[in-house]
């Protein structure tokens, strides 16, 4: 069963740019590419006994507009 989904999405895959009306030349050259980059440090100061929590959170976002 995973193996006829597997194979209809390649299928699919390959003949996605023959109905397309550009190149694939022409799809990367026209489109853009947006990427973002984002670090996050939070540090949490208890009071008694409770040691200092440090935390650093590392997260990216990209954006791809293959044909504008």
């Amino acid at each position: 069963m995973k193996k006829t989904y597997l194979s209809a999405l390649i299928l699919a895959a390959i003949a996605a740019p023959a109905m397309a009306d550009t190149t694939i030349d022409e799809m990367f050259s026209q489109g853009t590419l947006n990427a973002q980059l984002r670090m996050f440090d939070f540090t949490r100061d208890y009071d008694g006994t409770t040691n200092t929590k440090h935390d650093t959170s590392l997260g990216d976002c990209l954006i791809t507009a293959l044909r504008p």
